[in-house]
């Protein structure tokens, strides 16, 4: 048992070895690659459920879906709403958070404070020092559930929204073309899901990887990062920008690196 036990242990270091710093060129890395693991800071990524990365050439293309899942109660009251949401997919302490909903032309508009608690703000209102955001949500029709229900009590179960605006202390922005965040209600839970798609041009000199955004707000922001891959896996740690580059593919408490273990999920097509 002794024998079978030092051969895995030397049988692991192996692997460990192998996987560090073997140099990457920019034509083995072509194909598209799927998160399996995130770490940041030094703790699971527990928020991210589904990140690829696509490179093609010397460009990269990013989609990222952020995804939380729990439960909420809803009273309404002469129209207006009362909502209070928690959250059961993430081990972190997020408190319950509450907000006002009414109708306004169809569309679902919802109030709440930033940062999130679990206090009702007093009126609809998001003006400057109001410490109030105001969300604006479009009903996503589903054919097989048939025509919206009457009466603002039932327009919530069973249904999906898009958001489409945002307004924060008075400063009103449309949801990005890249970006895309959508609610689903079903009976008494809710699942969110932000998905956003990023480019750019990215640059390797043996294990060092720079990414330079051209798309949505990280336009013109650089990550700097390490990499390493082995055959159909791939490595990559990188900064936060204006952080130096990671030195290793650990992140530690406190310090401001992101870390993400790929799968090679298509090779490109040969010509």
């Amino acid at each position: 048992m002794a024998t079978i036990t030092s051969f895995l242990i030397a049988y692991s270091a192996l692997c460990i070895s192998v996987l560090e710093f073997s140099p990457v060129t920019p034509d083995n890395l072509q194909g598209t690659w799927e998160g399996t693991y995130g770490e940041y800071s030094g703790k699971r990524d527990f928020m991210s459920s589904k990140y690829t990365i696509e490179f093609s050439g010397n460009t990269f293309h990013e989609v990222e879906e952020l995804s939380i899942q729990g439960k909420y109660s809803l009273h309404w009251n002469d129209g207006v709403g009362r909502m209070v949401k928690s959250v059961s997919s993430t081990p972190f302490n997020v408190p319950d958070t509450a907000s006002l909903l009414k109708f306004d032309n169809n569309k679902l508009v919802e109030c709440y404070y930033l940062p999130l608690r679990q206090t009702f703000p007093e009126k609809f209102s998001s003006i400057a020092g109001s410490g109030c955001a105001i969300s604006v949500w479009e009903r996503l029709e589903h054919s097989d559930r048939g025509p919206s229900p009457k009466g603002p009590e039932n327009q919530i179960p069973s249904s999906s929204w898009k958001l489409i605006s945002k307004t924060v202390n008075g400063n009103q922005s449309d949801t990005p073309t890249n970006e895309s965040n959508i609610i689903e209600f079903f009976k008494d839970e809710y699942t969110k899901t932000r998905a956003i798609k990023l480019s750019g041009i990215f640059s390797i000199n043996e294990i060092n990887i720079n990414f330079q955004y051209d798309t949505g707000s990280l336009k013109g922001t650089e990550y700097l990062g390490i990499v390493d891959m082995n055959r159909d896996w791939l490595k990559i740690n990188r900064a936060t920008p204006g952080r130096n580059r990671p030195e290793n593919f650990e992140t530690k408490n406190n310090a401001i690196f992101y870390y993400r273990l790929l799968k090679r999920k298509r090779v490109p097509d040969k010509e």
